[in-house]
């Protein structure tokens, strides 16, 4: 019972080997220790080619059939087996070439010099180096036990080899000398050495002595402590590719119980690490987003109603008629004060959604930055009065004594960080100076906000200059809707190739500075200053054509054209204003078009007039007054760009270049 048991459990594990995907094996011919093996083996071996032509044969196999010790040069399959055996041998050799077989194993009954006997052939596919004809090695196994039992014995050794020899893990076996004793095809290609030229030898002839220092502290744990280590490290291919492995070494014991080598595996797991690293990175982004969202929302409502209830609140008070002329303009200050509060907030929550949406884009031109340094001055001062700080001294300086210190970098982005950092530092700061300026280190441009004194020392030069300063926007440090200002002055910053730093040196004082590179330009002639248009313009006998879909925007623009003797014409949307002006061509001096609006939209609107008649003259009109906005309109053929809430002296002067001609 117990020999059918095992000749059953051989036979299914024979049908498993058979259905195997083994590549064909790769020897060197001209390998002595390899040719000795295959001649003078234990056992009956040998190795033919397609035509069963015999180019290896044990000496065993010669003896028991030919009674020889030499085999001829001549010698085919035939010669030993016999024809009948030798068209069954070879027609295994077909199955391999011709049927994608890739093992054969079959017991064969056969008679030879008065004998019958029973054998198990084993053929497998080899190639021999240099030559890329397909040979067959063959080994015969005499059985044991229920003809099954020798072959069992036999094949997991010659299957485990090819098996391990196949993994794409490093594998390998060291004595405890820390001689290599072999390994897998993998672990030799990461040597970038043959076998032959790593068995043998210890880490530090292969590797050279830094990589053998750290092989053999994790051996020494193995060998010492007799344990399973394992760990992660980093290692370099011989192409110089840095690869970083999964790394588990075993001891091997003998009978005594005596640890004589050990068996390493290191699995490539850069792919994997790359991977963690990124989704690490990704989550970190997210919280901090998240983070920066809960930030902002905690305090919207209270920004946005805080404006909004003193513009509610004063507006209603103007209704009441027994208010003097002095009162009456101390509460249209406040609305209006209120007002730009509103849209500066309402600024900050674009440029964050673009930032937060990579939709933030810079246009780098020359300018000259005394101007912007002016103006973000001009801005502080407002922005003091709105907040009702009239006690604190702003003051300004400028690093270059020249009248057009020209630079070229993005104007448009650098007064936006220039006007956060001065909401920040004015709203919060409990100073009674503030001091806004640059100076000019080698190739940087050093920006500063600072309370108290105007004197950036030695010391903070050089550590902006070699980037050697922390730069953390705390939001729990930030109140309200100021943290998002600083965010969005950060990565501006950021994106022109500069750092923003800060200090407190005393609570409630935060000092700002930002190094960004500094390329200047020769001075251009300078432009004509816009003039300032403090009385009305008359424009009797021009005609104005409004494209505005909003009444109450409708009646500011017609409340304050009305004023110069204009005559208006009113389109509701796009659609209506292509009509109107084909209508009235002859007419029509001025388009005032808004750019959202339904039915066509201004823009296309636009495109359309212009097709009609090129000489248009048509200013934009619109909520959407970026950089690349302006730029796009301006390129479709628009004269200007106006930015709501629009300014009547800026409306008065941007119209007047057209229609003072009239």
């Amino acid at each position: 019972f117990l020999i059918n048991e095992m000749s059953a459990s051989t036979h299914d594990y024979i049908n498993e080997l058979s259905q195997s995907n083994l590549a064909p094996l790769l020897i060197d011919p001209k390998n002595e220790f390899l040719s000795k093996i295959l001649s003078s083996a234990p056992g009956w071996i040998y190795v033919n080619d397609i035509n069963n032509k015999i180019h290896h044969i044990s000496q065993d196999l010669l003896l028991e059939f030919l009674h020889i010790e030499t085999a001829p040069d001549d010698l085919t399959v035939s010669d030993v087996f016999g024809e009948e055996l030798s068209l069954r041998l070879n027609s295994y050799d077909q199955k391999i070439t011709n049927q994608g077989e890739n093992l054969i194993i079959e017991k064969v009954q056969f008679h030879i010099d008065d004998q019958n006997l029973n054998r198990w052939f084993i053929k497998y596919p080899l190639r021999f180096q240099g030559n890329n004809q397909l040979m067959f090695i063959n080994i015969i196994i005499k059985p044991v036990v229920g003809d099954d039992y020798g072959f069992r014995l036999l094949s997991p050794e010659f299957i485990l080899r090819s098996v391990i020899n196949s993994l794409p893990d490093l594998v390998y076996i060291k004595s405890d000398k820390g001689n290599y004793l072999g390994g897998n095809k993998t672990f030799f290609e990461f040597c970038g050495k043959s076998e032959d030229a790593v068995v043998g030898k210890k880490d530090i002839e292969i590797f050279g002595e830094t990589k053998a220092e750290k092989y053999s502290k994790t051996d020494e744990i193995v060998f010492k402590a007799g344990i399973i280590w394992e760990g992660h490290d980093w290692d370099s291919m011989p192409n110089g590719d840095s690869v970083r492995f999964e790394n588990v070494k075993i001891p091997l014991s003998n009978k005594k119980n005596e640890i004589f080598a050990l068996v390493g595996i290191s699995h490539d797991v850069t792919r994997h690490h790359k991977y963690e690293q990124e989704l690490a990175m990704a989550k970190e982004k997210a919280e901090e987003s998240d983070r920066i969202k809960s930030s902002f929302l905690a305090n919207m409502s209270h920004e946005i109603r805080t404006p909004m209830n003193s513009i509610i609140g004063f507006s209603d008070l103007l209704a009441d008629p027994d208010l003097t002329i002095d009162q009456r303009i101390e509460i249209i200050d406040m609305i209006q004060s209120n007002g730009h509060t509103l849209i500066d907030l309402i600024d900050d929550i674009i440029d964050f959604s673009r930032i937060e949406s990579g939709q933030i884009h810079l246009k780098f031109s020359d300018f000259n930055l005394n101007n912007v340094i002016k103006d973000a001055y001009s801005y502080a001062i407002s922005k003091r009065n709105q907040l009702s700080k009239e006690h604190m001294n702003i003051s300004f300086g400028v690093g270059s004594m020249e009248d057009s210190f020209m630079i070229h970098t993005d104007p448009f982005r650098l007064r936006q960080v220039l006007k956060n950092l001065l909401n920040s530092s004015i709203r919060f700061s409990t100073s009674e100076n503030v001091f806004i300026g640059y100076i000019i280190q080698n190739d940087e441009l050093i920006l500063y906000i600072k309370n108290d004194s105007n004197i950036v020392s030695d010391e903070m030069i050089s550590s902006l200059i070699n980037r050697q300063v922390e730069s953390k926007i705390s939001f729990s440090d930030i109140e309200e809707s100021a943290g998002i200002a600083l965010i969005i002055a950060k990565n501006v910053i950021e994106m022109i190739g500069g750092q923003l730093y800060f200090e407190e040196v005393k609570p409630g004082r935060t000092d700002f500075y930002f190094a960004i590179p500094l390329k200047r330009v020769n001075a251009m002639e300078s432009l004509k200053t816009k003039p300032s248009i403090t009385d009305i313009p008359d424009w009797s006998g021009s005609v104005i054509l409004i494209a505005e879909d909003e009444e109450t925007n409708f009646l500011l623009l017609d409340g304050v054209i009305s004023k110069t003797n204009a005559e208006i014409i009113r389109a509701t949307n796009g659609k209506i204003a292509i009509e109107l002006y084909k209508k009235h061509v002859s007419r029509i001096n001025l388009t005032l078009m808004d750019i959202r609006m339904p039915e066509i939209n201004g823009a296309e609107a636009s495109r359309k007039i212009l097709e009609f008649d090129s000489k248009a003259l048509i200013i934009a009109q619109t909520a959407y007054a970026m950089p690349e906005d302006k730029e796009q309109y301006i390129k479709l053929g628009m004269k200007a760009v106006l930015a709501k809430p629009i300014d009547p002296s800026e409306l008065y002067f941007v119209c007047n270049k057209y229609l003072a001609k009239k």
